[in-house]
């Protein structure tokens, strides 16, 4: 594929959509950031046809990756092991690694100048942000990818210098201090009696409610990671180069989404971005080996700055783990289990089984209301029920069949604008072509054991997985 040589310019990357969730939630992060230098409608869905031919690589460096699309939805397929599939990303994405960049982590509620992404957000991190040893030597991969393929795209224009390492790290921590205001639920049949999982059906039903630039809306992709080195292979509905889990699913049939709760954690100690756990998580946990508790007790080994719920599915099941840096409550993360005789699960901004800050939300209750009279029987009834919860500033939205691997996705135009045509697609063959570009042949990621309980282990600085 043909690229680029010239850098972008601040004018290309698009602007700040502005709103009452952004003004709030502004104030909130640069209170954070001062403290912590201190101390019903059925839809038509597009083709899964018409994919465009996979970009080839023209490095000697081998490439285990492709990008492709899906209707118009890019997807990047990365393999090989963590390091090659940072390269993969990198090489393969560079341009659209370097816009993000511009477009999100300096234009956005807490960056007001690129000045500050220097002089404050970076020395932050720093100082702070304690990013998993896995994610931290994947990014750097991927700017060797960015490197080989272009060297112009490193290049930032508005910071006169070249991306590093932290500037991927701190654009990854932003949800920590700008915030997700999302929804979802989960679905699964109510007999107890059937025959097989064949005959179940979990659905999941999810919304990303999060300010907007052009950058995000024009750059959201499926980015399908192969099984590696003891981790299971993902899908996450998301960015290249920003790491992180948003949005995923396993290839062990697992769905795990993030939602904001205004918990802060003011201790001085270093933290890890909900975000960067919550990738460790999906990559790690097995639902035939491990069970909610299993998945907090590992979320537990992480200190976290910002509260969050994380909505956890699998094959007819679903908890959330409300967690915050409370250590002293159920050691940081809780677990809320469906009520006795309930086959479904809503999630949103507000605690409810931690407590403390608990309080009505409008998107926590439309999904609710529509809930406990019928849960969604088919694709149709699960978007009655998303949409019910969809905001302005919905990025975008989703609902998912867990047992068949079926996901439709969609996604805005422009911010707060229009919304393309939705894209119907199965998770299950994407997994299998990204397992399939492995170098060598995959057998799966092995099964890791149960999380260890105690003091996580450190070393440089890092938490040890």
């Amino acid at each position: 594929m043909a690229t680029r040589s010239e850098s972008l310019n601040e004018s290309q990357t698009g602007a700040l959509t502005t709103g009452p969730m952004v003004r709030v939630l502004s104030l909130v992060s640069i209170v954070l950031v001062v403290f912590s230098l201190c101390g019903a409608v059925t839809p038509t869905w597009a083709s899964e046809g018409g994919a465009a031919a996979p970009t080839p690589s023209t490095t000697a460096i081998p490439v285990h990756g492709e990008l492709d699309e899906i209707a118009g939805l890019k997807v990047l397929y990365v393999a090989g092991t963590n390091e090659e599939q940072g390269f993969a990303e990198g090489y393969l994405c560079a341009r659209q690694i370097q816009e993000l960049f511009l477009g999100f982590a300096l234009r956005n509620a807490l960056v007001r100048s690129p000045v500050m992404w220097d002089t404050i957000v970076v020395p932050l991190v720093k100082k702070r942000v304690d990013a998993p040893a896995p994610l931290r030597e994947r990014l750097e991969a991927v700017l060797r990818g960015m490197r080989e393929r272009d060297r112009g795209s490193l290049y930032l224009k508005p910071l006169k210098r070249d991306l590093t390492v932290d500037d991927l790290i701190a654009a990854a921590a932003l949800p920590d201090w700008i915030g997700l205001m999302c929804s979802s639920f989960a679905s699964w049949d109510r007999d107890a009696e059937l025959e097989s999982d064949a005959d179940t059906i979990t659905r999941v039903g999810r919304n990303l409610d999060y300010f907007g630039t052009d950058a995000l809306t024009e750059n959201l992709m499926l980015v399908v990671r192969a099984p590696t080195e003891g981790r299971h292979g993902w899908l996450s509905f998301g960015y290249p180069g920003l790491g992180g889990c948003i949005t995923g699913i396993s290839d062990q049939g697992v769905l795990v989404a993030v939602h904001d709760v205004l918990s802060m954690n003011r201790d001085r100690g270093t933290m890890t971005p909900r975000l960067m756990a919550l990738e460790e998580l999906i990559a790690h946990h097995d639902p035939k080996q491990h069970s909610a508790e299993d998945a907090a007790k590992y979320l537990r080994k992480f200190r976290y700055g910002m509260g969050g719920n994380v909505l956890l599915t699998w094959s007819r099941g679903a908890s959330v783990l409300e967690l915050d840096g409370r250590k002293t409550l159920d050691q940081g993360v809780t677990v809320r289990e469906p009520a006795e005789g309930e086959s479904c699960l809503a999630c949103s901004n507000d605690f409810r089984a931690r407590g403390r800050f608990r309080r009505e939300c409008p998107r926590y209750n439309a999904i609710w209301d529509m809930m406990r009279v019928d849960s969604p029987d088919d694709l149709a009834e699960s978007w009655a029920v998303t949409r019910s919860a969809s905001k302005s500033d919905t990025l975008y939205r989703l609902v998912a069949e867990l047992e068949t691997g079926v996901v439709v996705l969609e996604r805005r135009r422009t911010p707060g604008g229009e919304w393309y045509r939705p894209v119907k697609f199965n998770a299950r063959p994407l997994l299998e072509r990204a397992a399939a570009l492995s170098p060598s042949p995959t057998e799966g990621a092995p099964t890791p054991p149960a999380p260890p309980s105690g003091k996580p282990k450190k070393k440089k600085g890092r938490v040890v997985l």
